[in-house]
């Protein structure tokens, strides 16, 4: 019952922010080799009304099958929400787990704009795979 919930509630949060214009940030990084997925995750401005002061600060991010996803400074399970967007910011996956989440993206061939979402932020990066 708390999977639904929590799946549902990605899916209604990506709908409400393919509405939005909110700019994202992000840097493209190759990945490091076969088996080990890196990018530079930039939170996005949680209120565009009120503007953005200062950059935000990016983080690392490093995915591979065997250790998952490890972002700097984030707690994996505060993760509410992983997406998968193509380079046209078409949705190809949300998923509210991250092992089916590591898995689609090691399926994938192409460039990617990945994002977490936080109950207070999303971070988002892009990876070319």
């Amino acid at each position: 019952m708390k999977t639904i919930f929590k799946t549902l509630f990605c899916v209604i949060v990506l709908l409400i922010s393919t509405l939005s214009t909110v700019p994202v940030k992000a840097q493209d990084i190759l990945p490091e080799n076969d088996e080990t997925l890196s990018t530079t995750l930039t939170p996005e401005n949680p209120d565009p009304e009120r503007g953005q002061r200062m950059p935000s600060i990016p983080l690392f991010c490093s995915i591979s099958r065997v250790g998952g996803i490890q972002i700097s400074g984030i707690d994996n399970a505060e993760i509410v929400c992983f997406e998968i967007l193509d380079a046209y910011g078409n949705t190809v996956a949300v998923l509210a787990d991250e092992t089916p989440f590591v898995d689609t993206l090691f399926s994938l061939k192409g460039d990617f704009r990945i994002g977490f979402r936080l109950s207070n932020k999303t971070l988002s990066g892009w990876l070319s795979i």
